[in-house]
């Protein structure tokens, strides 16, 4: 589901959004913030998902980053690991 963070931390819930595949298994947001990306463990696939800054929502790109039983997505700094 989506949820709204109120001031003192409380959730308010506001939606939900269909991942676009099969058993979604795992989510991560790139480090911008700006995009959710839906590991769909039998759909072979990762969703991709822009994210509104204003609300919070989802709306899907309709990219899918195919991916065999994905279970896991991290998202590491490769440079600062030098």
């Amino acid at each position: 589901g989506i949820f709204a963070v109120g001031s003192r931390g409380t959730l308010t819930w506001v939606g939900e959004e269909w991942t676009r595949g099969d058993y979604p298994r795992s989510f991560n947001f790139d480090p911008t913030g700006r995009f959710l990306y839906c590991c769909n463990q039998r759909g072979d696939n990762i969703a991709v998902f822009r994210v509104d800054p204003q609300t919070g929502g989802l709306r899907f790109t309709g990219h899918y980053i195919p991916v065999g039983n994905p279970s896991a997505i991290i998202f590491l700094d490769l440079a600062r690991e030098r």
